[in-house]
Parts: structure tokens; C-alpha cells; sequence
């Protein structure tokens, strides 16, 4: 997990670089980090497209859910069937990860 996390980390900031300081949306869905994208973060083909920075939706190995929940700190999701909780806030957030030990069942 924590290196999952450092990993998630890496590339959310390699993200932020690469697209004007914006965060990537991934409580919506990873396609921002999955696929290419144009420095709007907009699906790309180009040439010049960045990433795909990971070449699948991670999974969180303790729960095996690759969910994101919106939220500030690793806590915001305990009581939510998720794997990570990501602060995006609209993207207004820290752009912080944490994995959650939340049971699926």
C-alpha cells in the first residue's frame, strides 16, 4: 500500500505539472492518469499528449476497491465503501491520497 500510494503521489504531482497546476479528477473515474491528455487535461492523441501515467486503475490491496472518495484527510472516508480518498475539492484541494481499510463487506 505504501508504496502504491508514494507511486499515486508521484504521478498526481507529474499530473499537476505537466497540465497548468490543475489537479486531475479521479473521484470522478483514473481516466486523467490512464489515458493521454492534452495540457487541458482533455483526452489527447497528439504527438505532444502527456501521459498515460499509469497503465491501469490501481486497486487498493487491502480492500480491493479502486473507488475514490473526495475529502481532506485519510479519515474523511472510514464510515465509505472506497478504496482511496483523494482531496480534490473541485480542484481546490491539497491533491493528497490516502488508502482506505475500509471492508467491503
Amino acid at each position: 500500500m505504501l508504496s502504491q500510494l508514494q507511486t499515486l503521489r508521484s504521478q498526481i504531482e507529474l499530473y499537476k505539472l505537466q497540465h497548468m497546476d490543475k489537479l486531475p479528477d479521479l473521484v470522478t473515474n483514473w481516466n486523467p492518469l490512464i489515458t493521454k491528455t492534452d495540457s487541458s487535461g482533455a483526452a489527447s492523441a497528439a504527438p505532444k499528449a502527456f501521459g498515460p501515467y499509469m497503465q491501469s486503475a490501481p486497486t487498493n490491496p487491502l480492500n480491493t476497491l479502486a473507488t475514490v472518495t473526495n475529502g481532506n484527510t485519510a479519515l474523511a472516508g472510514s464510515a465509505t465503501d472506497c478504496g482511496f480518498i483523494f482531496d480534490y475539492n473541485a480542484g481546490a484541494g491539497t491533491g493528497r491520497i490516502w488508502g482506505t481499510g475500509t471492508d467491503k463487506s
